[in-house]
């Protein structure tokens, strides 16, 4: 049973994926393949992706896929792509049963990575070899492999592989009787899984925390695997599928249930049948033995024996084995021959060395006197030259200076004409006299006249990029609705240009931190271009998608125009260049564009590569960093109650892995947007900043981001600052926010308004920004001196009964620690008391709850909950009320090492120390 929980869930973590988002990803793929006909390294890097896309899916496919990639990188000598195509081949080779092959294609992909320092497919190689290792039961190779796995995806923060692996060294430990090991590893691998969103691998974590109650707690395990198996079935995660059925099946034979369980049983036995999974295959046929052993029918133990034994020689015999062994012998000597060859290098290399030494030092001797003559006429010549490069340098240097100010004072000078054609043409264009024929003409000019904005916009954007002025002001957003309405404004032009123009999306549901403008600018570039140079008839296509580290946003856009020659190709990013083929046509741009985009792709510390061919079509592949956002404004994966249970370890949430994270923050509410921006510059290296046009706008924002001060002016629209300031001073939620005012209106009617209201300042227009910066680090440090005043309160604990409530001043916030301090006192003997259900008691997020507790109290609710507990046990300890050992439980500690560890750090001295120290 052990081999079969191991064997099971190792295929299990190769093959899990969404049906949904796999079927949009592969279709993808496979027309941006079809479109891509060049050998080149981004073909290989389309067949790994479609590759790894049918893991799950179809073996075949993998295979297919895999070996066509493997093939042309090989070709190519593109490493990247070799270790990729082999870890795709591994996976398919492990979901078949094919140790043999999966073994060699991973090692092949292990030394790969190891010499390139690649540990992210370092990482995935090592899991695929631990996975087989221990499905054949060599238990030491498969920990020794898991280990390396956790400390790579550790070191690239690579959490969907992190997820995995801790889920299968959390059955690793219960399979060796470490239960209390097993279950902390599952709970961390549920914990990153909901964090992630790596939603595809719930039902694997469920079916493992159901099997490792089936011995001590059947029902609990029933429950835990039938959400297992709705999980499973709705993602049509078919391994999942069938280790969860595998499971029910054997818990019913053990509570005797043998209706249930050969229901179970023959439907695991179908799915495998149906779905080609050999390995569990052969393990669903041991549980209907032992189900026929129980039911005492001999002939069906027989018939399952026979099958039972046919099936596990087709997946390993005496001969793969031995080939096992002799591919882990050649990986050594491999290595050991390559060491030694480095060795003997080495010694060749100091040899040569110290030849060509003795060498230099006689012709030293040799030469030293024509040198000598020679280098005082040669030092007078290179002071000469010398000299002549400074001055020429200078003369560059000023040259460059010259020519930036000028295209950046003539672009400035522009503008201001530019905006006097535009504003009368915007109001002659709305009089109602005009005739058709003098708008068009009107709007033809107008046309123009925006394009000459967008050129000398183009012009600013080059002068900032060269003059290292331009930064990346990136802020959190979706970018599925950002992009969305950016690449449909495309589909009229293909319309009116009868070109076939499609977008794919693969982003995940989850807030980045991006900079649209210049997103904006590098799509909008890319795409004009393509649009430019295709003709009628032709195909536009752009796929979008993030990388599994969420790490990169990738974008590529190919078409089927005219093409790029070889001789034009190295200087399309070069400023102004025109190229010879395209002076004739009737659209030959001003060689602005793609120089603007690779500088906007170099500010981000990205890449842009473009191949194409004349008459063929062009490819240009884009590389961007993404920046997750912050831990707080990451939108909670919210599960059904009656899928997940509530996490037992949250004791432990602030000193072994922490989860949240506290930065100040400034919302600034300001519908002058010139006025905003340059609030927002101004403080943005000290806090994060967040903006907000009027009141409405502003009120959603505070409610869910909990910023650490708000600047707000006066008067907005749709809702005014003493409107927002009075609705965010009476919700619980935000009262707490200190306001300061910026407004025209100085009256003193005004200030005395907005004080009564709970503004903590009134700047009036125009204002000093030294002044305003003052006010704000005042404000902090008051609010920094306040949650300090009101932490003493909780210095005295000890002393006091649970149900005692402290002086404090009279307030909101006084109300809020009143009533989270009798929660948390109410649930002090409750293991399972966190974060999450304080925060659920207090109607508040998480996220919410802990800025709130932030703000106030300066302190985590994890650190408030565990404080609380020691408190009460140090008043237990010194009342003697109970054992030290009952103490801990009382005060919610499950653990005694625990409790004594965050007790020693609290009060500097062991429990048994304090109890002596009472009683002397």
């Amino acid at each position: 049973m052990k081999r079969f929980l191991i064997a099971g869930f190792c295929v299990m973590c190769t093959a899990v994926g969404h049906a949904q988002q796999k079927d949009i990803q592969i279709d993808s793929l496979k027309r941006l393949l079809q479109q891509h006909n060049a050998t080149d390294t981004q073909r290989v890097n389309l067949l790994t992706s479609l590759s790894r896309a049918y893991i799950g899916v179809s073996n075949n496919e993998i295979l297919d896929y895999g070996t066509s990639a493997l093939t042309l990188a090989t070709s190519l000598n593109f490493e990247p792509g070799v270790i990729r195509a082999h870890n795709a081949l591994a996976m398919a080779h492990q979901l078949s049963a094919n140790y043999h092959n999966g073994i060699d294609h991973a090692m092949k992909a292990l030394t790969l990575a190891e010499q390139r320092g690649d540990l992210n497919e370092k990482g995935e190689a090592c899991r695929v070899l631990a996975n087989i290792y221990v499905n054949l039961g060599d238990q030491k190779k498969g920990k020794h492999y898991y280990e390396q796995a956790i400390r790579a995806a550790q070191a690239t923060r690579n959490m969907s592989l992190l997820t995995k692996v801790y889920c299968s060294v959390g059955m690793w430990h219960y399979v060796h009787q470490a239960e209390d090991s097993a279950r902390i590893y599952l709970e961390k691998s549920l914990v990153l899984a909901n964090k992630h969103n790596v939603r595809y691998f719930l039902p694997h974590i469920l079916c493992q925390l159901g099997w490792i109650n089936h011995e001590t707690n059947p029902t609990v395990a029933i429950a835990y695997e039938l959400r297992a198996l709705g999980a499973a079935r709705e993602v049509q995660n078919h391994a999942a599928e069938l280790n969860v059925l595998g499971d029910l099946g054997n818990i019913y034979i053990q509570l005797k249930d043998y209706t249930n369980a050969e229901k179970y049983l023959t439907e695991a036995l179908q799915v495998s049948i149906k779905n080609k999974l050999i390995v569990q295959k052969a393990h669903i046929y041991q549980g209907l033995i032992d189900l026929k052993i129980h039911q005492g029918k001999v002939d069906d133990v027989r018939h399952y024996v026979d099958a039972y034994m046919a099936a596990r020689d087709s997946t390993m015999n005496e001969e793969k084995y031995k080939q096992i062994a002799e591919l882990e012998t050649r990986y050594q000597t491999e290595k050991k021959e390559q060491t030694i060859m480095l060795l003997e290098q080495e010694k060749k290399t100091e040899a040569l060395w110290r030849k060509g030494l003795v060498m230099v030092a006689v012709l030293l001797l040799i030469l030293g006197g024509v040198i000598f003559r020679l280098q005082r006429l040669r030092n007078r010549k290179a002071r000469q030259l010398l000299v002549t490069q400074k001055q020429l340098n200078e003369k560059l240097q000023e040259a460059d200076a010259i020519r930036s100010r000028f295209f950046t004072s003539i672009s400035h000078e522009f503008r201001t004409p530019i905006t006097l054609i535009l504003a009368p043409l915007e109001e002659k264009l709305k009089s109602p006299t005009l005739t058709q024929h003098d708008k068009d003409d009107l709007k033809l000019v107008m046309r123009n006249a925006n394009r000459l904005a967008e050129l000398v916009n183009q012009v600013l954007d080059l002068s900032k990029l060269e003059a290292g002025k331009m930064e990346v002001h990136r802020q959190d957003g979706d970018l599925t609705k950002f992009l969305t309405p950016l690449l449909a404004s495309f589909e009229a032009w293909s319309q009116s240009q009868h070109i076939s123009f499609t977008y794919t999306l693969s982003v995940p549901d989850m807030p980045f931190a991006f900079d649209p403008d210049k997103l904006e600018k590098i799509l909008t570039n890319l795409l004009s271009n393509a649009f430019k140079f295709t003709p009628a008839n032709e195909t536009i296509a752009i796929y979008i998608t993030v990388d599994n580290a969420l790490n990169n946003l990738l974008i590529c856009i190919a078409d089927t125009g005219k093409g790029i020659s070889a001789d034009d190709l190295p200087h399309i990013f070069t400023p102004f260049y025109q190229s010879g083929e395209m002076e004739n046509t009737s659209m030959p741009g001003t060689g602005l564009g793609l120089a603007l985009v690779r500088e906007l792709v170099n500010v981000h510390g990205g890449s842009i590569s473009v191949s194409s061919e004349l008459e063929q079509g062009t490819s240009v592949e884009v590389v961007l960093p993404l920046v997750r956002s912050s831990a707080d404004a990451l939108p909670a994966v919210i599960l059904p109650s009656s899928l997940v249970p509530e996490p037992t370890l949250s004791v432990r949430d602030s000193d072994d892995e922490p989860v949240e994270h506290f930065a100040e923050s400034l919302l600034i509410v300001e519908d002058n947007q010139e006025l905003r921006r340059f609030i927002g510059d101004h403080f943005k290296n000290a806090f994060n900043i967040f903006t907000a046009t009027n009141g409405r706008e502003a009120l959603q924002i505070a409610t869910a981001r909990m910023p650490s001060l708000i600047l707000s002016d006066v008067m907005m629209p749709e809702m005014d600052g003493v409107e927002f300031l009075k609705r965010l001073k009476q919700d619980e939620r935000t009262h707490h926010i200190p306001v300061v005012l910026l407004t025209a209106k100085v009256g003193h009617d005004e200030k005395i308004a907005a004080l009564q209201l709970g503004s903590d300042a009134f700047l009036a227009k125009p204002f000093s920004m030294q002044e305003l910066e003052a006010r704000v680090a005042g404000i902090i440090n008051n609010r920094k001196n306040l949650a300090t005043h009101y932490r003493k309160r909780f210095e005295n604990a000890p002393h006091a009964a649970p149900a005692t409530q402290l002086p404090v001043p009279s307030s909101i916030e006084a109300r809020f620690i009143d009533n989270i301090t009798a929660i948390i006192y109410r649930h002090l003997g409750d293991t399972a008391f966190g974060v999450e259900k304080l925060a659920d008691e207090m109607c508040l997020s998480r996220a919410q709850l802990f800025r709130k507790v932030k703000m106030i109290l300066d302190t985590s609710p994890s650190e408030l909950i565990s404080d609380l507990r020691l408190q009460h046990a140090a008043k237990l300890i010194e009342n003697k009320s109970d054992t030290l050992s009952q103490i801990a439980y009382a005060v919610g500690f499950s653990e005694q090492s625990y409790f004594s560890k965050r007790f020693r750090k609290k009060y500097g001295v062991s429990p048994r120390e304090y109890s002596d120290r009472m009683s002397a």
